[in-house]
């Protein structure tokens, strides 16, 4: 059944000179009551308004669509045809209607989504997964950088939403997922004081990684440390399972290799080293049903501890 506001659809283009939807609905009307009179009443306009929108009709089509008699208003063959015509129209109309508020209850279109390189190496591809499985009509677009360096993407519409393993001062929505130690590593037991006799591996570029790690050592000495660099985690986490040294990582990286001695990682204060897991979106991305989702799906898989603005 074709479902609509004959009365609004009707106004909003009275006294337009060319044919649009509510022509096409008023047709369907006058020939549904076989009276303008009728069929003028069900719009809540004027007969003379409504004759008048046949009458261009008429004009627009260059014939005659309605043959009035004291019986009532009846189509001419060519008034039948541009019925028919009135009608495909709008029983497409109505489809289309049906179909876009379906698509408010059917998550699909893209999600656009930035991690930092640590959490999409150790944490995502399930979460993406399990995410996909639930929602195979989205389409995911994703892009991986350093922490530091992942809020620009988010600022510029790059992305609608990140993963981010730092609180970066985001203004907007921020959800704090999990929080976890920083660790020690090493393949035989190291006190603070020994690791000076052990060289030490370190990776990346992340400034803020690299200022956390130097400014423990610097707490407990007053000499450079026997350093070797690597370029990302995954390699200094080889280094260390070979014995080649130690490091300090977090503890996502470490939940599979059972054979390191770990311990977390503090301060000379006593306070522990730990690292957070953020998601970060727009106030309005919400509004787009694969973000919704997957920010739903997040935020239960980790229980959400902890919310932000």
């Amino acid at each position: 059944m074709f479902e609509i506001s004959w009365h609004n659809f009707f106004l909003l283009g009275e006294g337009d000179d060319v044919m649009n939807v509510k022509d096409l609905v008023a047709l369907k009307l006058v020939y549904e009551e076989r009276s303008i009179t009728k069929a003028s009443a069900r719009l809540y306009v004027s007969q003379p308004s409504l004759t008048h929108r046949i009458k261009s009709l008429e004009d627009e089509f260059g014939v005659k669509i309605l043959d009035r008699t004291p019986e009532g208003s009846f189509f001419t063959p060519q008034g039948e045809y541009i019925l028919k015509f009135a009608e495909e129209l709008l029983a497409k109309f109505d489809a289309t209607k049906e179909y876009v508020r379906s698509m408010e209850s059917t998550v699909q279109g893209t999600l656009r989504l930035g991690a930092s390189y640590t959490f999409a190496q150790f944490e995502l591809a399930p979460l993406l997964s399990d995410y996909k499985k639930r929602y195979p009509d989205v389409d995911i677009s994703l892009k991986t950088e350093l922490s530091s360096l992942i809020l620009p993407l988010l600022q510029k519409n790059e992305v609608a939403v990140v993963i981010t393993r730092r609180d970066l001062g985001w203004p907007e929505k921020k959800h704090l997922l999990c929080e976890e130690p920083v660790c020690i590593v090493s393949t035989q037991p190291i006190s603070d004081n020994d690791v000076p006799n052990f060289p030490w591996i370190t990776y990346g570029k992340d400034p803020i990684v690299e200022m956390e790690r130097n400014n423990w050592w610097d707490e407990r000495f007053s000499f450079p440390p026997n350093r070797i660099h690597v370029h990302n985690m995954e390699t200094c986490l080889q280094m260390v399972l070979n014995g080649l040294g130690w490091s300090i990582l977090p503890e996502i990286s470490l939940r599979k290799n059972r054979s390191l001695i770990i311990r977390p990682a503090f301060r000379k204060n006593g306070e522990a080293i730990v690292r957070q897991t953020f998601l970060l979106y727009k106030d309005d991305a919400l509004e787009w049903s694969a973000v919704k989702a997957f920010v739903n799906y997040v935020l239960d898989f980790y229980k959400e501890g902890s919310f932000t603005k």
